[in-house]
């Protein structure tokens, strides 16, 4: 059964299937597959839109913060992967259909999945803003989906908001498979 899209405030593990594989120990290492389906209402920006889509795979790492007996560690997020779709020009709500694998992953990791706003030569020259900033691509909003989370449920199929945006939402897949289920 596929999941309900979950709302703004809602855990995306919510609308994930009763196939749950419990809760995973964070050291625990698998298999995760995201397929970025599509990312909806990209408009209200200054052009029309030309997204495409980055996943960063996060882990996390303790620092030892050097004082006997100091039980609080800093976490810190150090980026392990980093995979890109392919770029769907003047478009406000994409489809993507694109399947991406991440071998070997911690649970205790963090997927943050970006949507960009690629920058021609052209909409530079026509902004009449020929500085550095304005080649660079803007960044449309993010989502950061806990690998954990995704690891209890085996499964999550969810239209996650898209944070640091106007607007905006994007459809996935994510798919985890335990090392134990593959060895």
């Amino acid at each position: 059964p596929q999941g309900v899209p979950t709302g703004a405030g809602a855990s995306p593990a919510a609308s994930a299937p009763a196939i749950g594989l419990g809760r995973p120990n964070p050291t625990d290492k698998g298999i995760l597959t995201v397929t970025v389906i599509r990312a909806r209402g990209l408009s209200g920006w200054q052009h029309q839109a030309d997204p495409y889509v980055t996943l960063a795979l996060m882990e996390t790492a303790g620092e030892d913060t050097g004082k006997a007996g100091d039980a609080g560690a800093v976490t810190r997020l150090s980026m392990r992967e980093e995979q890109r779709s392919k770029t769907v020009y003047n478009e406000a709500s994409p489809r993507f259909n694109e399947k991406f694998d991440f071998i070997m992953v911690p649970a205790s990791s963090v997927l943050l999945v970006t949507v960009w706003d690629q920058t021609t030569v052209a909409e530079a020259v026509v902004s009449l803003s020929l500085s550095k900033e304005r080649f660079r691509d803007q960044v449309l909003g993010r989502v950061k989906v806990p690998v954990l989370d995704v690891a209890a449920a085996g499964r999550v199929r969810s239209s996650w908001p898209l944070q640091g945006a106007m607007m905006g939402e994007l459809e996935m897949i994510v798919n985890w498979i335990p090392q134990s289920f593959v060895e």
